[in-house]
């Protein structure tokens, strides 16, 4: 059985539509697959429901007019803050090293699964 979050190889559509509610109003949104688990994650790690995300995303949003890319704006930011130096190090960022040879060198046993999942 397939996960409707994980696109199947071949697959012409990207995006995954989801309905949230936006303070009182209920609309939907489009946005690819690992976007969604980005913003699950945040929310789990913030004990939040997407929803009440959704509706402070919706009501900061200035740089940005549509809904769908102030989502993935915040999500940017929100990981792009929690980055540091140990984290960048540890993934090789920028050391011409893979990834899955920087976790081994790391001590962490075998490379991490790829991808994200969906709780």
């Amino acid at each position: 059985m397939s996960d409707d979050n994980e696109p199947s190889p071949g697959r012409r559509n990207l995006y995954v539509s989801k309905n949230i509610t936006i303070g009182s109003h209920r609309t939907s949104m489009r946005l690819e697959p690992y976007v969604w688990n980005a913003l699950y994650e945040i929310c789990n790690r913030e004990r939040r429901s997407v929803n009440d995300l959704c509706t402070e995303i919706a009501g900061s949003r200035s740089e940005c007019n549509s809904l769908t890319s102030a989502v993935r704006l915040y999500v940017l930011r929100y990981f792009r803050e929690a980055a540091n130096e140990r984290g960048h190090a540890e993934a090789a960022h920028g050391q011409g090293q893979t990834q899955d040879a920087a976790h081994e060198a790391a001590g962490h046993g075998a490379p991490r699964p790829r991808g994200f999942m969906v709780n």
